[in-house]
Parts: C-alpha cells; sequence; structure tokens
C-alpha cells in the first residue's frame, strides 16, 4: 500500500513533467490558494486510491477465508497437558 501511495504523491496524475508532488507546510503557504487546493486535491485522491486498493485487497482476502472449515476440534485437549512436537 505505501508504494502506491508514495508513487501517487511522487508523480501525481497532470502533474508536470519533472515536478514532484512531495508539499510541506511551507512550501503549501508560499503557493497560491488556487495551487494550494490543486495539490491538496492530488493528496486527497493518492489517499482516496490506496484506500480503494486496500478495500479490494480486504475484500479478495476473505473470499477464500468464507470456505475456511468452521467445525471444532475433534479431540479435546486435557487440561494441564502440554502438547510436544
Amino acid at each position: 500500500m505505501s508504494v502506491i501511495l508514495t508513487s501517487r504523491i511522487i508523480a501525481p496524475e497532470g502533474a508536470p513533467e519533472g515536478t514532484t508532488g512531495q508539499p510541506d507546510a511551507e512550501m503549501l503557504a508560499q503557493l497560491p490558494p488556487e495551487v494550494q487546493q490543486s495539490v491538496l486535491g492530488s493528496l486527497a485522491d493518492a489517499f482516496g486510491d490506496t484506500f480503494t486498493v486496500a478495500m479490494l485487497v480486504m475484500v479478495l482476502a476473505l473470499i477464500p477465508a468464507a470456505f475456511l472449515p468452521r467445525r471444532k476440534s475433534v479431540q479435546p485437549i486435557e487440561p494441564g497437558t502440554v502438547p510436544m512436537h
């Protein structure tokens, strides 16, 4: 997930060639308000895309988990016994 987020922050869609999208607070304060909104919008899009990918991965992981057996153990373990290998 961090690779997706980092790549979207470093090279946001629509950014001019050779620019990076790594803003800090001082740089943002020096920009005009409409540019600030654009930069913050790109960051929000990067986090949104990362969230979407994370949700997709989670849903895909739940599919095989739904097929795992749900039965109890056949042999109960007596209290006080320690399983050995």
